[in-house]
């Protein structure tokens, strides 16, 4: 006697496909936004990688003087390279330029504080914004935090997107 074999397909039904979609949807809505975060903080890093000569520059010239250099027309700037307040000579990828500030900061004192503008291909939650590097004295050493800076034209950055290298 034979046996007949019976060819049974077996598949997904419809349930299970759209509950697979219905994951694959959730994953997204949270996934998306986190690595939007995720690159613009990496973006944000740009800032810190490019203005370190300039903050290297400036604790130098605070150790050697007593004070902050406050601009480059002015003498307190004796022995930095005029580069060293240059806007557009320190761009990058994300960056529009950056600056020494060389006047009455919204934290009250002049010098030790750089200001950075994003532009350019920055992700749209920098795009023409801006940030500021302050220096803090610490009694022989130097430390720098990130905030954001109110600038009228640009502003400020979500505090979300600061590096925590300079928290």
């Amino acid at each position: 006697m034979k046996k007949e074999s019976i060819d049974v397909e077996k598949g997904f039904t419809l349930i299970e496909l759209m509950i697979v979609v219905a994951v694959i949807g959730v994953l997204s809505v949270i996934a998306i936004p986190t690595y939007a975060d995720y690159v613009t903080r990496t973006q944000v890093l740009e800032a810190v990688a490019i203005s370190a000569p300039i903050r290297k520059a400036q604790e130098e010239f605070f150790m050697e003087h007593g004070k902050w250099p406050i601009g480059c027309s002015s003498p307190g700037y004796v022995g930095l390279a005029p580069s060293y307040c240059c806007y557009s000579c320190y761009r990058g990828r994300y960056l529009i330029g950056m600056h020494g500030s060389a006047s009455p900061t919204i934290w009250g004192f002049r010098g030790g504080v750089i200001i950075a503008y994003f532009g350019n291909n920055a992700s749209k939650n920098i795009y023409d914004k801006s940030m500021a590097f302050i220096a803090e004295d610490n009694g022989g050493s130097i430390s720098w935090k990130c905030k954001p800076y109110p600038d009228p034209g640009a502003g400020p950055i979500d505090e979300k997107y600061l590096p925590k290298e300079c928290s």
